[in-house]
């Protein structure tokens, strides 16, 4: 972590925002493809394999965007830059799905 104390926040936002959307678009792809590599199942197994997969999309996401700002805020009790993290990292989580939109749209 104290790697990124250099590093300015705009540059470790963008860094975060960019391996979430690559983690999803991932398992966006991973899970438009299982029907073709998973066997016929009950409905039931579907829902759980769903929520399963739901589950630990909410906590690799909660890694990917929070550790660090949760980091600065406990270790270096520095609240005004945690905020500033995240809400960078919203801003570049929003300017790469307005990019994707426009590349899908072409």
């Amino acid at each position: 972590m104290k790697f990124f104390k250099e590093w300015p926040i705009s540059i470790v936002a963008c860094l975060q925002a960019a391996a979430l959307f690559a983690y999803v678009g991932l398992v966006g792809w991973l899970v438009s493809r299982a029907e073709n590599w998973l066997p016929e199942t009950p409905i039931f197994l579907n829902i759980a394999f769903f929520l399963g997969v739901f589950t630990t999309s909410a906590l690799v996401s909660a890694t990917l965007t929070l550790i660090y700002p949760a980091y600065v805020f406990w270790k270096e009790r520095n609240i005004s830059k945690s905020i500033k993290l995240i809400l960078a990292t919203i801003a570049w989580l929003f300017i790469f799905l307005m990019a994707f939109a426009v590349l899908v749209s072409l």
